[in-house]
């Protein structure tokens, strides 16, 4: 289709209301008919999208998105033989099938000026076709603005990869190091130690811009990597990643995890690195199941950390595994509006915690269960628990 085909065909649909409203909506894909923005925070449109809008919109590129009024709309180009195309991460649902190739979404979002919405339709025609930093972002014009981040080839301070024999868990793991510019073992600093190792290589980077600007102090970064299942091993890396870190899921699992942390992380962050030893400068981090992990942990041993970022909390069993403390760990907790099953467990968790004399903070962001809200939370949560120094000089970026 050429340039002049397609804005034709564009024309002629914006002179149709065929595609907008007046459909059957739903919550999820299975979920009640009748969905309203008045009684949820997002509706799925059911056939609001077809082929002809998905082709004039899309024209000669793979995938394409558009506005009108509160509706998102999302159209991929995908190999005729794919079965299956599905929304990746703030908004997770199965697009529609419009025809050969072409697959077609539309959702209905309240706040939709306020929304920031990742838009990654997956599988990916080409694998090597987007990466993960580029890949396409709805933005409402009101909506928070990105994170900051220092540029890959801009960094600074390093990024280790470390594999440990770990005495609790039996067999080697490994663990991803972020450690600024300039530090040293002999002058401790603090630590945020983070489910999900690998998304040090994300918020390093992260950090890094933080303390350049001094919104937050210089930070390590240690970050606990998931198991890689051999080829004996019946469960998925999934369902190790569960064991791991959900309290009352697998007890010995989650025990022996629990022990590799204190016993065999800790230590050498602290004698390899320079981490700090005081537990004031001693941070968990995790989302989703690893937003169960870190709370789970801080309950378990309140005297060794100050704070918790608990992006996306689904797990409310997660505050069985301890009393709740009083305020010695502040507990930093978030979700996001269209999170139908992650916003009521993390608002329930803040008020527990809260109301059995703890302290925590929830923050509600406009978006889905999305490593975006995840990047949100954790720079929050970092600047609000190592604040830079009064002195501190802003890094020119010259």
């Amino acid at each position: 289709m050429d340039f002049a085909a397609a804005v034709a065909g564009l024309f002629l649909l914006m002179q149709s209301d065929t595609y907008l409203a007046n459909q059957q909506v739903s919550l999820t894909p299975g979920g009640e008919d009748g969905c309203t923005l008045e009684a949820h925070d997002y509706c799925r449109l059911i056939g609001a999208i077809d082929l002809q809008a998905a082709e004039a919109r899309l024209a000669e590129t793979n995938q394409t998105f558009w506005r009108e009024g509160d509706t998102l709309f999302i159209a991929a180009r995908r190999s005729p033989d794919t079965d299956q195309v599905r929304m990746c991460c703030a908004l997770q649902t199965d697009m529609e099938r419009l025809g050969d190739g072409i697959w077609g979404l539309a959702y209905r979002l309240s706040r939709i000026d306020e929304a920031f919405v990742d838009v990654w339709p997956v599988p990916l025609l080409d694998e090597d076709e987007l990466v993960w930093r580029d890949r396409p972002v709805y933005r409402g014009p009101h909506s928070l603005p990105p994170v900051v981040s220092v540029p890959e080839d801009a960094l600074r301070g390093r990024l280790e990869m470390v594999e440990l024999e770990s005495s609790a868990l039996g067999k080697p793991r490994r663990v991803t190091v972020y450690i600024p510019h300039g530090a040293e073992p002999s002058t401790p600093l603090p630590v945020a130690y983070v489910a999900d190792g690998g998304n040090v290589y994300s918020y390093g980077p992260i950090a890094e811009a933080l303390a350049d600007t001094c919104t937050a102090a210089p930070v390590i970064l240690v970050g606990l990597r998931n198991e890689d299942p051999g080829p004996e091993e019946e469960r998925s890396q999934s369902e190790l990643r569960a064991a791991d870190y959900l309290w009352g899921f697998d007890p010995d699992r989650f025990s022996a995890h629990d022990a590799f942390l204190l016993e065999d992380v800790m230590p050498l962050a602290e004698s390899r690195f320079g981490a700090s030893a005081d537990p004031r400068d001693r941070m968990l981090s995790g989302s989703s199941n690893g937003a169960a992990w870190a709370v789970s942990t801080a309950l378990l041993h309140p005297e060794m950390f100050v704070s918790v970022s608990a992006a996306s909390l689904g797990w409310i069993e997660a505050l069985d595994a301890a009393e709740i403390p009083d305020g010695r760990v502040t507990f930093h907790i978030s979700a996001g509006y269209y999170e139908p099953r992650f916003l009521p467990d993390s608002e329930a968790a803040v008020e527990q915690i809260n109301a059995a004399g703890g302290t925590a903070h929830l923050t509600r962001y406009v978006s889905g269960h999305s490593p975006l809200v995840f990047e949100q939370q954790f720079a929050r949560s970092l600047a609000a628990t190592f604040p830079a120094d009064e002195d501190c000089v802003p890094q020119s970026t010259e």
